[in-house]
């Protein structure tokens, strides 16, 4: 029997599976081309997530994993900043998800970050079903900026709302779509931007969509997105993309 885990970056298909890889983005995958990352990886222990994924993950349900991995991402790291934990990570081997906790290396790092975790949790639980309870919002970049405390129920607002003009379920057909997305920190629509995971929560974002129908009910799209940051600083993103989705 083996002494030591099988590195992840050699784990081989299963016989019948090659080119699965193909399949799913890039940053799910165990990869060496960045050294870091590939250092990252390796010095990491990978559970097989076999509680909620006890089957091979099905590429364009994805969106199912990315929620949850995001958001215990978040609450780790930006909403309560837990001393000892920076969220998870998750990667993809043979269709099926692969989990690891991501640890503060720095024992002094985790000190500091006590005082701040023990004030956000703290205060939740302490207040934990209170109606006029004041909620902690977290900082967006770097290290934390000083707590700003508003509302709990105002810090929980947002909405998304969509207006399509025509119809592109047929060849030629032209449709546009304007959507307008508004989420502030403890709120979280995450199939927004298809771009920068981060922005899903704490963002005031515009996004516009010009489709054209295909053969097959397959559609060109053309997206313009634009997020400007709610709370602390980030770069506003003006992004624009363009797809071609099939319908098999």
């Amino acid at each position: 029997m083996s002494e030591k885990f099988l590195n992840p970056h050699d784990v081989p298909a299963i016989p019948g599976t090659e080119g699965w890889e193909r399949m799913y983005p890039y940053h799910y995958q165990f990869s060496k081309d960045d050294p870091a990352r590939a250092a990252h990886e390796e010095n990491q222990l990978w559970f097989y997530d076999g509680l909620h994924y006890p089957e091979p993950h099905y590429p364009f349900d994805l969106i199912w994993d990315e929620a949850w991995f995001l958001a215990l991402s978040q609450n780790n790291t930006r909403t309560f900043l837990m001393p000892p934990a920076l969220g998870i990570d998750h990667r993809i081997v043979n269709g099926y998800v692969y989990i690891t906790p991501i640890g503060v290396p720095d024992p002094d790092e985790v000190g500091k970050r006590v005082p701040t975790f023990l004030k956000r949790a703290g205060y939740y639980y302490e207040n934990l079903g209170a109606k006029d309870a004041v909620g902690a919002i977290l900082p967006v970049n770097g290290d934390p900026e000083p707590l700003a405390e508003v509302n709990a129920d105002q810090n929980a607002s947002g909405y998304f709302a969509r207006l399509q003009l025509s119809d592109y379920k047929k060849p030629g057909q032209v449709a546009i779509r304007a959507t307008r997305y508004y989420a502030k920190p403890d709120t979280m629509f995450f199939a927004y931007t298809q771009s920068d995971s981060r922005r899903s929560s704490n963002v005031d974002g515009y996004r516009a969509d010009l489709r054209i129908g295909m053969p097959n009910k397959g559609y060109i799209n053309l997206t313009w997105y634009h997020t400007d940051w709610l709370v602390g600083e980030g770069d506003t993103m003006d992004r624009w993309q363009v797809d071609y989705i099939l319908r098999f």
